[in-house]
């Protein structure tokens, strides 16, 4: 199950709010194990979903996975039904190419995986983009600070789980599998979603 709504909070819909539109920012961690956050202004989670992937098969034989812009497109539509997305925040990564270390360990995505991710995080932009939905494009740094997330060493998660789970302590569920799998790509859509609704928003007010 790639989309989750929050309990509670799932008959929103702008018919059933006496005619006001909804307006709602929208967070993404990108790439092809990413996932999306939408959220009210208010910071009220809506709806985390994954970012779609599908298989691709080469003429070589070989398989790759690349974002599945059509089902991508369907869950921004259906979003956007919901009420007036006013800006989407997709982090800003960049890929580190290949390289070795000084013990001799090779580091980096390498350059096939440098650009599948390059090439993923420009379709979520251009599926966002053809939905007319204003993206700004923080780096993690960026909004980590401004949510008051200690730095930690590269790949340990403890803190985003942490500041997610403070923030938004009936939503723990979101970001953690039926058996008891993290799931760090949401809970930073999440946070990302949250940076954007207390700063981004208010900044290109």
């Amino acid at each position: 199950n790639t989309l989750e709504r929050h309990k509670g909070h799932g008959d929103l819909n702008p018919g059933r709010m006496a005619g006001i539109v909804m307006t709602f920012v929208l967070g993404c961690d990108p790439g092809l194990h990413g996932a999306m956050c939408l959220m009210v202004n208010d910071g009220m989670i809506v709806e985390i979903a994954d970012i779609p992937a599908s298989k691709v098969h080469l003429k070589s034989g070989a398989v790759r996975s690349e974002v599945d812009a059509y089902a991508l497109a369907n869950i921004i539509d259906a979003w956007t039904k919901l009420g007036l997305i006013g800006l989407a925040a997709v982090e800003r990564v960049q890929a580190i190419g290949a390289g070795v270390s000084a013990s001799g360990k090779k580091t980096g995505d390498g350059a096939v995986g440098a650009f599948a991710f390059g090439e993923a995080a420009g379709t979520i932009r251009g599926v966002l983009s053809a939905f007319f939905i204003p993206i700004t494009r923080p780096s993690p740094q960026e909004w980590r600070r401004a949510l008051q997330i200690p730095r930690v060493a590269k790949g340990d998660k403890s803190a985003v789980f942490a500041a997610a789970d403070a923030a938004f302590p009936d939503h723990r569920h979101l970001w953690r599998g039926s058996r008891g799998g993290l799931k760090p790509d949401r809970a930073e859509s999440a946070l990302i979603a949250l940076w954007c609704a207390r700063v981004a928003v208010k900044d290109a007010a």
